[in-house]
């Protein structure tokens, strides 16, 4: 676990990053080049994790694609409020 997500073994990589990776169209090749820390186990594993707990890693996605709409929305705006950006920032875990 990271952040209160469910992670790849020995990394703060997200299941539900990798699910969300896999459901836009990225191949399992690709996610291996783009996380070389990661094996072809550790997808397996994501994947059976994701099957068993659809309800927690849909909501995860869910909550990061509405964090990366308000960020987009301060961002058009114009609104440049420091504290209002770390408070979004932290929430997203980074």
């Amino acid at each position: 676990m990271c952040g209160g997500d469910a992670c790849i073994s020995s990394t703060r990589i997200p299941v539900w990053v990798l699910v969300n990776a896999r459901n836009l169209g990225i191949s399992e090749a690709q996610l291996l080049k783009d996380y070389p820390t990661i094996s072809a186990t550790d997808l397996t594993n994501a994947w059976v994790y994701a099957t068993v707990h659809p309800e927690e890693i849909e909501l995860a996605i869910r909550e990061n694609e509405e964090l990366d709409a308000e960020f987009d929305r301060w961002e058009a705006a114009g609104d440049e409020d420091e504290a209002q950006i770390e408070a979004m920032l932290e929430k997203k875990g980074a």
